[in-house]
């Protein structure tokens, strides 16, 4: 495993300090708790946030998307017309559209009006993620095969990504823009948005990647793999920092707070654990499902906390 100079370390962690016991913290894992519970009904494979967090998207394995009330609980809207398990959800940065993915299809909506505005069928299998890029212009889909970007405007294609011949299970933007990361099978691949040409590939890890996200500066890139293991690594070098251990089944979903200090993790082991990202020391581990944690998912102000698994039940967890 390789790793930067101390010193290097250290200049990484000057904006994510240590966590102690007094330090204010915008999501605290000690205290948290389950504030509501929702049944889905299905497995569920994805959640998204509005960017106000008034509206939650869940892509179920109930062959639809559901909108949802977060201060209620309540359901708003059920988008149907899907002959498969719906896989991808996401708002604009808007918060005016949204996209769902599902078997070789991606339908965008008016979040008002809950009207269809379009659909992209030129897929031969699986979308299993959506996202928009930050300014609202481009929507990245994932699938079986490949990784493209599309013009939100017209929903004309822009680009392929290059490289990218296996399994891609999730596909993510850096808050600047300026870089996509996609995993699955094979190796993490990060590429440049605006020309999509290849930055890094991050191979360090089991031969499947069920998660990555970004952290909210950009500078690092966490990954979930088959094995268990979380790693954490530098974007602009491509290296890997640190890895954190303790999930005995496949980690499948997490998730960094909104100040960039924890990361959440969800497993098939049915556990949510809580890491210090600047340490790698576990802060909390949560027995709270009863099935493989699917999704983990904070809201944009950082302050509420979803947690799903393969079984339908959905946690939101807040301070009291």
């Amino acid at each position: 495993m390789t790793a930067l100079a101390k010193t290097e370390i250290a200049k990484l962690w000057t904006k994510t300090p240590t966590l102690t016991p007094t330090a204010t913290l915008v999501f605290d894992p000690l205290r948290a708790t389950i504030r509501q519970t929702l049944e889905i009904g299905a497995l569920v494979r994805n959640i998204a946030f509005s960017p106000d967090g008034k509206l939650m998207l869940t892509a179920s394995h109930n062959n639809t998307a559901q909108l949802w009330d977060v201060a209620k609980g309540e359901q708003l809207h059920r988008f149907e017309g899907f002959s498969n398990w719906v896989r991808g959800v996401a708002f604009s940065p808007d918060g005016k559209l949204i996209a769902v993915s599902s078997f070789a299809l991606v339908r965008l909506w008016d979040t008002e009006t809950r009207s269809e505005i379009y659909r992209i069928d030129d897929f031969r299998d699986w979308v299993q993620d959506v996202t928009f890029t930050p300014d609202g212009a481009q929507l990245v889909t994932a699938s079986h095969s490949d990784v493209r970007a599309w013009d939100v405007a017209s929903g004309r294609q822009i680009r392929q990504f290059a490289g990218q011949q296996a399994w891609a299970v999730r596909v993510i933007i850096s808050p600047d823009g300026a870089l996509l990361a996609a995993s699955g099978e094979g190796p993490v691949r990060l590429w440049r948005v605006k020309d999509g040409s290849q930055q890094a590939q991050l191979t360090d890890h089991a031969p499947f990647v069920h998660e990555i996200a970004f952290s909210p500066d950009g500078r690092l890139l966490a990954s979930g793999d088959d094995n268990g293991v979380v790693r954490l690594w530098d974007v602009q070098r491509g290296e890997l920092l640190r890895r954190f251990d303790g999930h005995s089944g496949a980690v499948l979903a997490l998730a960094f707070s909104a100040d960039g200090r924890l990361l959440v993790t969800g497993g098939a082991d049915k556990t949510v654990r809580f890491w210090d990202v600047a340490t790698g020391r576990p802060l909390r581990l949560i027995e709270a499902h009863g099935a493989p944690v699917q999704c983990t998912r904070f809201s944009p102000n950082g302050r509420l906390l979803a947690t799903a698994d393969v079984n339908g039940t959905l946690h939101i967890w807040t301070l009291p």
